[in-house]
């Protein structure tokens, strides 16, 4: 029997990089673990390289319904070039990028992470006394 808690959910998507020029689509992949329980795995498919970003998934979740994030990450929702779409700015030491991503699928995609943890149940998955033993001892 597998334990839902190893299960990995995966969204591969294509989200649109957009520039003053235009757009250009970049191959991405979400990925939800609730062995991390409070994270969301992003890699970007970049000129030939990933780039890897961590989200809080409640980060995802409020962006969906509003502007949310501060410093290195905004995500808010709006309406995109082609559809209700869900925005992300992502600002690095030289580099910052706005990608727009198809809001129902990420939507779909995170209730799905929803049923496998429930909202709240995070900390239930946590090994809070081997993280206690990695940093304190």
């Amino acid at each position: 029997m597998t334990d839902s808690h190893d299960t990995a959910l995966v969204l591969d998507t294509v989200l649109q990089h957009l520039t003053p020029d235009g757009s250009r689509s970049v191959p991405t992949r979400f990925i939800y673990r609730p062995t991390d329980p409070f994270a969301v795995t992003v890699h970007f498919l970049a000129e030939g390289m990933v780039v890897t970003w961590l989200f809080a998934r409640q980060l995802i979740e409020d962006g969906l319904s509003g502007c949310a994030g501060k410093g290195d990450v905004a995500i808010w929702s709006g309406s995109g070039a082609t559809a209700y779409s869900l925005f992300f700015t992502l600002h690095s030491t030289n580099l910052s990028v706005t990608l727009e991503a198809p809001r129902d699928v990420l939507f779909e995609w995170l209730q799905d992470t929803y049923r496998l943890l429930p909202a709240g149940a995070e900390s239930s998955v946590v090994d809070w006394e081997g993280i206690s033993r990695q940093f304190f001892l």
